[in-house]
């Protein structure tokens, strides 16, 4: 082995993240908890925005949406915020709002419209999972019909509620 390649070698060796990915590594120790969530939504822009933060790293999570038990709609939330230490993960989706539930997608669009009556009516679920397993680590309802979802078979059950005090707001 040359001396350049060894030294390339290690330079990049000195990159890498230290645990990314292994059990054991500093922010496995414990299953990532939800710290905050915010959501809003943009009459102007036609979308939704939603932010879930944990308090260390996450394999990311899923959102459900509803009004009622009759259409539900689901979504991934994905990282957009990792701490490199492993210490706070933040969770987002923004999602473009369609008028045919049909053409709902994950992580791109929902037919839940922008309005007051919308937003006095809808339900969140929001489920945090655990690096290296996928396993659920925490989770909680949020929005204006607190504990739709508890009556659903295709939704994980949560006994969490997450209200505006729980924000600050």
């Amino acid at each position: 082995m040359n001396a350049a390649w060894a030294a390339g070698l290690l330079w990049i060796g000195g990159c890498m993240v230290r645990g990314s990915g292994e059990a054991g590594a500093p922010w496995y120790d414990e299953p990532p908890s939800i710290t905050d969530v915010r959501w809003s939504c943009s009459l102007d822009e036609a979308s939704w925005t939603i932010e879930v933060t944990t308090d260390a790293w996450s394999d990311g999570g899923t959102l459900w949406m509803a009004r009622d038990l009759d259409r539900v709609e689901r979504f991934t939330l994905r990282s957009t915020g990792a701490d490199p230490q492993g210490g706070p993960d933040r969770l987002r989706t923004t999602l473009s709002v369609v008028a045919d539930p049909r053409d709902a997608e994950d992580g791109n669009t929902t037919s839940f419209a922008c309005t007051a009556t919308v937003e006095a009516s809808i339900a969140f679920r929001a489920v945090v999972l655990q690096p290296g397993t996928g396993a659920v680590s925490d989770c909680c309802d949020f929005g204006s019909e607190l504990g739709l979802f508890d009556d659903s078979d295709e939704v994980p059950p949560c006994d969490r509620d997450w209200t505006a005090a729980d924000t600050g707001g």
